[in-house]
């Protein structure tokens, strides 16, 4: 049997029950020879058309729920506004069937964005 949330607001009694089921997939977005860039953020689409949204749960780690049945392609998009341009990682394909993979890590090609420097405020 499906799980049941329930709330109640001034008497009344909601009941919210079913749903799609979902798993979650945890995307790293990884630049090997340099920092990530500035504004970072994936992409999946779903073959069925659809498509998914992150939530960050720290800089360049993001958690995607997918669906059963649905393979979805992901991909890492940022812009480095230290060299003004826009990075995108190869796509990543993952099954939301649950064996398969918990984690995927999109790698972005090249230099990356350049470090930052140290903030020297004092001089």
């Amino acid at each position: 049997m499906p799980p049941v949330s329930r709330l109640q607001i001034g008497g009344l009694e909601f009941k919210v029950s079913g749903g799609r089921a979902t798993r979650p997939i945890t995307v790293r977005l990884v630049s090997p020879n340099g920092e990530l860039p500035d504004i970072n953020y994936v992409e999946a689409r779903g073959e069925d058309g659809s498509y998914l949204s992150e939530q960050e749960l720290s800089p360049g780690v993001y958690r995607i729920q997918v669906f059963p049945g649905i393979r979805y392609e992901m991909r890492g998009s940022g812009y480095c506004s230290a060299t003004q341009k826009k990075m995108e990682t190869p796509v990543g394909v993952v099954d939301g069937d649950e064996t398969g993979p918990s984690e995927l890590a999109l790698t972005f090609p090249g230099l990356g964005c350049p470090k930052k420097p140290d903030s020297d405020e004092d001089n």
